[in-house]
């Protein structure tokens, strides 16, 4: 009995995947139900050691961590890197947009 599926039946998959997200209007609200989870399941940038205003963002003193309750998201981390502190911060804060120059 095979259990592998081969390159044609993916390629069906896919296809009726899209098809299926198209008929149901091509677009995913999330649910209130859904926002726990995605909380806790996402991450957000926070600081991993004091910063003082002015400081560059790096490596040393950012990280991503859950929950992605914060406002800036761990996809957004990179931009995050050389960027100036408009105050100071303490260790272990979720970065907001108003701590970024």
């Amino acid at each position: 009995m095979a259990i592998s599926t081969g390159p044609s039946e993916l390629r069906d998959l896919i296809v009726g995947s899209h098809a299926i997200h198209q008929a149901l209007g091509g677009s995913k609200e999330i649910l209130a139900e859904e926002q726990p989870t995605i909380d806790f399941a996402y991450a957000c940038v926070v600081t991993t050691a004091p910063i003082r205003k002015g400081e560059i963002f790096s490596k040393d003193n950012l990280w991503v961590k859950r929950p992605g309750t914060g406002q800036i998201m761990a996809e957004e981390y990179d931009k995050m890197l050389g960027r100036r502190a408009s105050r100071d911060i303490l260790a272990d804060v979720h970065l907001q947009h108003d701590h970024v120059e």
